[in-house]
């Protein structure tokens, strides 16, 4: 391990203790957080070709994730449930039990959904039964980049379709699929929107520089055969999904296509690419007024943890 990564500091507490983080929180400045998994986002690839194997995985996270952290601790920290749809049944079962011991945050993959028999949109209604519950529930699903099986395009010319934590492939990164792209258009063009109204959606460690390119092919799609659409999908949008961006990315112009109460501050805080200090991300809200930076750094990731 030294070799790989030089010598490490001993893991700081406040990543393993729920009460030391709120006391990191604290001297942040920052009021409350929603916690994701780091290697967790690519157990569902990994074993892609065993789904009971995967959902027992997924199981057994979310009981370990309850009982250390907490789906809502002290009303600051709220741990995301992870959730694979490989088997629809039991993301169905899973998903309701989840709301009844309190989840307020569901936590996904995008992508196609692998099947034993190929992949199926995340939109397609053989899902319906975990959407619905969630739905009703006022529970947000978060997307979180990870292994989306995408490096099957890179693969295709030669690069490496294996998941491989930590590693930097230029190819993959300059490529143009993208799986949060893919993963929102899918969900707006197979109406899952339009069966569950009250869905919220939200995009995390993903960026934004995907949805300008979303909106415009949504915009012209709905142009040129409007009647494929039940309403007008840049506007299901607006209304459904919330997206965190990267503070390099154009914020500006995010605030300009889906307006500042879409807008989710994050940090990846304390891995390597986040904000040392996560509440400098205000630093790169030039532009937006100041009820619009309340709404990005605290009121709009606050209300997807409320009823609706």
């Amino acid at each position: 391990m030294v070799e790989l990564f030089g010598r490490l500091d001993p893991i700081d507490p406040a990543y393993r203790d729920r009460d030391a983080r709120l006391d990191q929180l604290d001297a942040q400045g920052i009021e409350g957080a929603f916690l994701f998994p780091t290697l967790g986002v690519g157990m569902q690839e990994s074993m892609r070709t065993d789904p009971e194997a995967a959902c027992a995985a997924f199981r057994g996270f979310n009981h370990w994730l309850e009982e250390d952290w907490g789906f809502a601790y002290r009303d600051r920290l709220f741990a995301a449930a992870y959730i694979s749809l490989v088997d629809p049944e039991w993301a169905e079962a899973e998903a309701k039990s989840l709301i009844e011991r309190g989840v307020k945050l569901m936590c996904m993959v995008p992508g196609p959904v692998p099947t034993l028999n190929g992949t199926l949109s995340p939109g397609a209604s053989d899902f319906d039964g975990f959407w619905g519950p969630v739905a009703e529930a006022g529970v947000t699903v978060a997307f979180h980049s990870g292994d989306a099986g995408y490096r099957v395009f890179s693969e295709a010319y030669g690069g490496n379709r294996e998941f491989r934590a930590f590693a930097f492939d230029t190819l993959e990164r300059c490529m143009s699929p993208d799986p949060t792209h893919d993963t929102i258009a899918a969900l707006i063009c197979h109406g899952v929107f339009d069966r569950f109204p009250k869905l919220r959606i939200a995009t995390i460690e993903c960026g934004s520089s995907w949805v300008e390119p979303l909106v415009r092919k949504m915009k012209k799609a709905y142009g040129q055969m409007s009647t494929a659409f039940e309403q007008d999908p840049v506007e299901q949008f607006r209304e459904h999904v919330w997206v965190s961006p990267y503070y390099e990315d154009d914020l500006v112009g995010l605030q300009e296509l889906i307006g500042s109460e879409r807008i989710l501050f994050g940090s990846d805080f304390p891995h390597a690419e986040g904000l040392t200090e996560p509440t400098d991300f205000i630093n790169d809200l030039e532009g937006f007024t100041p009820e619009a930076v309340r709404l990005v750094m605290k009121d709009n990731a606050r209300s997807l943890v409320e009823p609706l």
